[in-house]
């Protein structure tokens, strides 16, 4: 790894420590088969490298703290404002 991905890789490490992250949405992801792996990628496109926190207060936190570290803009996802619709059972 280069130099600035390594520290980046150390202040995600720190953030994930002290705020309220999670981890990486594609650390997170693990579909139960491995066929569903492409289709999950495929639907997720760009967040699948998004960064998953508990709020947005905490999101903007770490976006600060990238800024202040000067390192480049990262995603994040905060739970408290995914819309998201439940699934219908005959789909299970």
């Amino acid at each position: 790894m280069n130099k600035k991905l390594c520290i980046l890789q150390r202040c995600l490490i720190s953030l994930l420590i002290l705020c309220g992250q999670h981890d990486r949405m594609i650390n997170m992801c693990n579909p139960r088969h491995q066929k569903y792996k492409v289709a999950v990628t495929k639907v997720m496109g760009k967040y699948m490298e998004a960064i998953v926190v508990d709020t947005e207060k905490t999101a903007r936190c770490c976006i600060q703290y990238l800024k202040e570290q000067m390192l480049e803009p990262e995603t994040f996802l905060p739970l408290d404002n995914i819309d998201a619709k439940p699934i219908r059972e005959r789909l299970r």
